[in-house]
């Protein structure tokens, strides 16, 4: 299996290989792409992770050669598949645990810590995740598939649903529950502590929201032009000395939309310095 290692209250997991199947469409072949090329356009970033697109062919020209991503024309249908081999370094994170809310035979209800992300897009399941974590924990028992997700730097209620190996897509509970999320019959609620005294009567901000994708991870601005509809209602819980705790109900799910708005209206999360919170420097 795989190691984690706790140093100082951080979670070390040994480098391991990953290997991942993509299914791609034999149609993406007819504008006379090459294997390479059509890995460079699903993974535009390579290891070097700023790299531009022509080093990113290079890159996977050379994955392809060296065998660790292997091209197999697929037995049915229009479907060729890439097989992709990584030798994965995962970022170390809090060793914080997820302590599990309800559990039975269908559904997990963990409470994510903060400073743990919830999953990792391009190696499916990476162990230092919420998801890693409880799939780890689960083993192959069941394939978890998360039903919504929380920022990194934010803690609280993750669901997740107990499917059947390849049944992820079908499994009648994760869609009647993401009927559910896109209809707003699931209310999702946070508390956020922001600067200032936040006003006493309730708040709704409809600034529309723009995402750009950045260096690192991208960041969401307000754009009366291009930004799409989106709406956060925030009501005081109350105030402290130089700060205030709010209650946020987003009625969209913008990326970072919570976190946007409050800058927005004046009162970022007191330690958000992506979004307009100052480095504090206590004396």
């Amino acid at each position: 299996g795989m190691g984690i290692e706790v140093v100082s209250g951080l979670a070390y997991v040994t480098p391991y290989e990953s290997r991942s199947v993509y299914r791609v469409k034999k149609e993406r072949y007819n504008d006379g792409l090459s294997d390479e090329e059509v890995l460079a356009d699903m993974f535009p970033k390579s290891r070097a992770q700023n790299q531009p697109a022509t080093d990113s062919v290079i890159f996977w020209r050379g994955e392809l050669e060296a065998g660790r991503a292997v091209a197999v024309a697929a037995t049915s249908g229009d479907l060729r598949q890439l097989v992709v081999t990584r030798h994965v370094h995962e970022q170390p994170v809090i060793a914080a645990e997820c302590a599990v809310i309800y559990e039975d035979e269908h559904l997990l209800a963990v409470n994510k810590p903060p400073g743990l992300p919830t999953l990792n897009e391009i190696q499916g399941v990476a162990l230092n995740t919420a998801l890693g974590r409880m799939q780890h924990r689960l083993g192959n028992t069941c394939k978890l598939v998360p039903m919504h997700r929380l920022d990194k730097p934010v803690s609280g209620v993750l669901l997740m649903v107990k499917t059947q190996e390849g049944q992820q897509v079908r499994d009648p509970l994760v869609r009647k529950l993401q009927k559910h999320i896109t209809k707003h019959k699931v209310q999702k609620h946070y508390v956020a502590r922001v600067l200032g005294a936040f006003p006493a009567h309730p708040i709704t901000c409809t600034a529309p929201l723009l995402w750009c994708e950045g260096t690192d991870r991208g960041i969401a601005s307000v754009s009366m032009e291009r930004g799409k509809p989106s709406e956060t209602r925030f009501e005081l819980i109350r105030v402290d000395a130089s700060t205030s705790l709010v209650r946020c109900h987003p009625i969209t799910g913008r990326p970072h939309q919570i976190r946007a708005h409050l800058k927005h209206i004046g009162h970022p999360i007191a330690n958000d310095e992506s979004y307009g919170a100052r480095a504090h420097t206590h004396t």
